[in-house]
């Protein structure tokens, strides 16, 4: 029998200010954190099971954390490769969850053509995809009055993580249409063609946010 991995949610830390998916955004002095992990974590959507969605012999042998955010969406592996984004922004009337995903990834995709020239075209609800294939997914949790909008944008390689970590997810949007995660997933540096380091991308993502985003 498999050993069951133990998953954390942002409330069972011991220490308040311990963060590792961006969730306390929603109460911080600032409406908007940008950060590259740094180490490999999972984190799961609200209502999954990692016997479902993770390569658990992997996960343990590895001692990989393994989290799960309030929000939904689907399981990622979070990494030095990696840029997390959270954004929170004020529940408006008449504003309903497409909205604010529009928000959201609207902002990199500016990024991404202001800065790199790439073209990233929302996929989905949830998704950017460049050529076809994923480069951002995110997540959203709406209390009453604001909205958290955690997403994760692929600067660097990050394949062989998500091989071994994360099985096929049970669930899929139609665009991925089946495809294994080396055809569904690239990153900012391949279509670059010459390498990105996330730590050297934060800074033009956290100053366009902060610059160009009203978050009400």
């Amino acid at each position: 029998m498999v050993e069951a991995i133990n998953i954390q949610r942002q409330t069972d830390f011991q220490d308040p200010g311990f963060d590792p998916m961006g969730e306390l955004v929603l109460t911080s002095e600032k409406p908007y954190r940008v950060w590259v992990p740094p180490n490999k974590i999972i984190v799961l959507g609200s209502s999954q099971k990692p016997e479902n969605e993770c390569n658990i012999k992997n996960v343990l042998a590895d001692e990989i954390p393994v989290y799960q955010r309030t929000g939904g969406g689907g399981a990622v592996v979070l990494a030095p490769t990696i840029l997390c984004i959270a954004l929170r922004f004020k529940r408006e009337e008449g504003y309903y969850i497409e909205h604010y995903f529009k928000l959201g990834s609207s902002v990199m995709q500016q990024v991404l053509k202001t800065e790199f020239g790439l073209e990233a075209k929302a996929e989905h609800i949830s998704d950017l995809s460049i050529n076809n294939k994923k480069i951002l997914g995110c997540s959203m949790y709406m209390p009453k009055e604001h909205t958290v909008y955690l997403a994760s944008i692929m600067v660097q390689d990050s394949l062989s993580d998500i091989e071994r970590y994360l099985t096929h997810p049970t669930k899929e949007p139609e665009w991925r249409k089946g495809r294994s995660h080396a055809d569904f997933i690239t990153n900012i540096s391949h279509e670059l063609g010459q390498e990105l380091n996330a730590e050297k991308f934060l800074p033009l993502c956290e100053n366009f946010i902060k610059d160009n985003l009203d978050f009400g």
